[in-house]
């Protein structure tokens, strides 16, 4: 496999990676919407994987950076047209992806702070039950006299 066979592959598998990872990343943005956390992990652990194997294609990539891609011999034009359609819709790719991450962390943290809420706002109803049940008369306001005295 020549040189420029080999950049067409890596940049084929480099943007099969890029659009799985937003395919992914849409859906945790659904996810996080709808509080579903037991998938988001799943996804998540699907998106490690995809992460790993980008980082195997980027430095497959590497060799070719420094190169001017005018000086690369293409055997066949339509492979380098191609090539360079899949390099730019990656770029996109990973424009989009960047964002759905910011506004997915964001969206996390905003679901942090609604249950570290929920948690305070339980702890504080404890407390008060807690101290309501601590008074020594706490017994006789929970008791009904349901005698009669004629």
């Amino acid at each position: 496999m020549n040189d420029t066979d080999q950049l067409a592959q890596l940049l084929r598998k480099r943007h099969e990676s890029l659009s799985q990872l937003a395919w992914l990343s849409r859906r945790q943005m659904e996810l996080i919407d709808s509080g579903d956390l037991g998938t988001l992990l799943k996804i998540l652990a699907g998106k490690q994987q995809l992460l790993g194997d980008l980082n195997a294609i980027e430095r497959g990539l590497d060799p070719f950076r420094n190169q001017h891609p005018d000086e690369r011999h293409w055997s066949d034009p339509a492979a380098r047209e191609q090539s360079a359609r899949l390099a730019a819709e990656s770029d996109l790719l990973l424009g989009e992806i960047f964002q759905l991450e910011q506004r997915s962390a964001g969206g996390l943290q905003q679901r942090r702070d609604e249950a570290a809420q929920r948690l305070h706002g339980l702890h504080a109803a404890h407390e008060a039950r807690g101290a309501y049940l601590a008074q020594p008369d706490a017994v006789a306001y929970r008791q009904l006299d349901l005698s009669t005295e004629i």
